[in-house]
């Protein structure tokens, strides 16, 4: 892990954000990318949005706007930096649409991990579920302050034994690296289960298997849902990162607009982990 990016807003949970980036970033020797998106709806931004990449973006257009907002930045950032002397942290202020801009940014620079602040929430937010399914690498979502990463040694993977990637398991050891932690392989049996029905231990030891994991523990939990038994079965853990997939939503999940991810991470105090794949 070398780069990694966190989006502000200046609020209390981007700042939280942050300030887990810190700690990831020393832990990983890894830079910090503070990004702000400015939203501005004129002729000009449009004209120089075509010919321009997300890297001059903050170039040009408005510059009093741009120093207001590039000095609050660093103030964002000193206030915690200097808990973590020597590391690179740089602020950057962009202009024009929040999610294209984040995309293109995390493509351009080759950003390992994203981290953000989930202030405001909620599954029916198209813009945040556009960025999470489009992202390219990992998103971390955090709902209050970690205090101490070193705590931090379990991750509750949710697992779907059809779907999960060979991309996503990478990404997943590369966490568990870093955390030093224990994966606690959960599926969850549901009613509408037709997929695995009364199964579920020996479709989680043969994905445990067919990936080589290691230091994992493999739990199958009884529920009505997915987000129902993920967040029962969280509970009993003071300090836990949640991991999981972001998979293509069937066609009654669509058609009820219901967003699995965006159930989980709205209701869990947990950080979220997710990845498309």
């Amino acid at each position: 892990m070398q780069k990694i990016l966190v989006p502000t807003e200046f609020t209390y949970l981007s700042k939280c954000a942050l300030e887990l980036g810190m700690q990831v970033a020393n832990k990983a020797q890894a830079t910090v990318d503070v990004v702000m998106v400015i939203k501005a709806d004129t002729e000009e931004l449009e004209e120089h949005l075509q010919e321009n990449s997300a890297r001059s973006r903050s170039q040009g257009l408005n510059p009093q706007l741009t120093q207001v907002a590039k000095t609050k930045a660093q103030k964002h950032v000193d206030e915690i930096k200097e808990w973590f002397p020597g590391l690179a942290v740089t602020p950057n202020i962009l202009f024009g649409d929040t999610v294209s801009a984040l995309l293109d940014t995390i493509s351009e620079q080759m950003v390992d991990l994203v981290i953000i602040g989930g202030d405001r929430y909620e599954p029916s937010d198209v813009s945040v579920d556009k960025f999470l399914r489009n992202a390219t690498c990992p998103v971390l979502t955090v709902k209050c302050r970690l205090d101490n990463l070193e705590l931090y040694k379990d991750i509750i993977f949710l697992v779907d034994p059809e779907k999960d990637s060979e991309t996503l398991i990478t990404y997943l050891a590369d966490l568990q690296d870093l955390l030093g932690a224990k994966i606690h392989m959960l599926y969850v049996n549901t009613p509408g289960n037709t997929r695995f029905p009364g199964r579920g231990e020996e479709a989680l030891k043969q994905y445990a298997k067919r990936y080589t994991l290691k230091n994992v523990k493999l739990t199958c939990y009884d529920a009505e849902n997915e987000k129902e038994g993920l967040l029962a079965y969280c509970g009993s853990f003071d300090h836990a990162f949640i991991a999981m997939a972001i998979h293509d939503r069937g066609f009654m999940e669509w058609l009820l607009s219901y967003n699995p991810t965006g159930e989980i991470i709205a209701n869990s105090i947990h950080p979220v982990w997710t990845f498309k794949g």
